[in-house]
C-alpha cells in the first residue's frame, strides 16, 4: 500500500514484526497518544498502544505480496479503520473516518535507528475507563494529560462527524 504523496527526505522508518510492511515519513509525529481502550489491547496485545499522529502525505507506505494474502489488512469499526500485517499480524495503523488527513501509526513500529531528530513525549492517555485492571499508570505529574475517553476536542470533532451522518471517509 503506498501514499499518493512521495515525501521527501525520510525523517524515520518502520515495519512490521516480519518486515512484510515498511513505511517512511517525511515528518516526525506531531503527537503521541497512549490508547488503553479495549480494541487497542485486544489487538495489540499489550496495556496500551501508543500512536503517533501523522498527516497522511508525510507516509509512504510499501508491502510486497504474501503468498496467501495482502500486507496490509485493515479492520473497520463504527469510527475508524485498523491496519495490520497481512502476514505477521502486527498493529500497524488507525484511521479515524472524522479524521482522514491523518494516520494514527503504532510507535512500537519505528526502527529507532532511524528517527533523525527528537520525537515528542507522549501528551496524554485516552480511554483510561477502559484500562487493564493490573497495569497501573504512574501517579507522577509527567505532564501527561490523562482521560477517560478521547480528550475533549477530539469528542467534540467525533460528534460532529456523527451529526453529519458519520461519512466514511477514511482509506487505507
Amino acid at each position: 500500500m503506498e501514499s499518493s504523496s512521495n515525501p521527501t527526505e525520510p525523517l524515520l522508518r518502520g515495519s512490521c514484526n516480519c518486515g512484510q510492511v515498511t513505511y517512511v515519513s517525511s515528518m516526525l509525529p506531531f503527537a503521541i497518544s497512549l490508547c488503553h481502550c479495549i480494541n487497542c489491547r485486544k489487538t495489540s496485545g499489550a496495556p496500551f498502544v501508543a500512536f503517533g499522529d501523522y498527516q497522511n502525505t508525510a507516509l509512504r507506505w510499501h508491502g510486497s505480496e504474501s503468498r496467501t494474502k495482502p500486507t496490509i489488512k485493515t479492520t473497520s469499526s463504527a469510527i475508524a479503520i485498523r491496519g495490520f500485517c497481512g502476514d505477521c499480524g502486527s498493529t500497524l495503523f488507525m484511521k479515524y473516518h472524522c479524521r482522514p488527513d491523518v494516520t494514527h501509526v503504532a510507535m512500537g513500529t519505528v526502527d529507532d535507528g532511524s528517527v533523525v531528530g527528537e520525537i515528542v513525549k507522549p501528551c496524554e492517555h485516552i480511554f483510561l475507563k477502559e484500562k487493564a485492571a493490573w497495569w497501573k499508570v504512574s501517579d507522577d505529574d509527567d505532564g501527561i494529560a490523562r482521560h477517560k475517553g478521547f480528550d475533549e476536542t477530539f469528542q467534540r470533532r467525533l460528534e460532529e462527524w456523527e451529526a453529519k451522518g458519520s461519512p466514511r471517509r477514511a482509506s487505507c
